[in-house]
């Protein structure tokens, strides 16, 4: 299942995103480049020694933080499983 499926698709092809998910999507974007990879195993996870930063240089208040990790773990919880799709032989 992709996300598409989920979400609500505006008419110029991007996702409606609700106003109470922006910090964490704006987040979870600038930890793509923070993925662990086993190899040849696959996808792990985030590594979250960077997200104190990524969170400081996006300027989420330190009272958001368990709530915006909490949506990034959502987020990334979905995208392992994309990720790691081919992997598993399409799940």
């Amino acid at each position: 299942m992709h996300l598409q499926d989920e979400a609500e698709v505006l008419d110029d092809g991007r996702l409606a995103l609700w106003p109470d998910n922006v910090q964490a999507v704006h987040v979870f974007r600038r930890m793509l480049t923070q993925w662990n990879v086993a190899g040849f195993g696959g996808f792990v996870g985030l590594r979250y020694e960077s997200m104190r930063i990524v969170l400081d240089v996006c300027g989420v208040e330190r009272e958001q933080w368990p709530e915006v990790v909490d949506c990034v773990q959502l987020m990334e919880r979905h995208a392992l499983s994309l990720l790691n799709e081919d992997r598993s032989g399409g799940r």
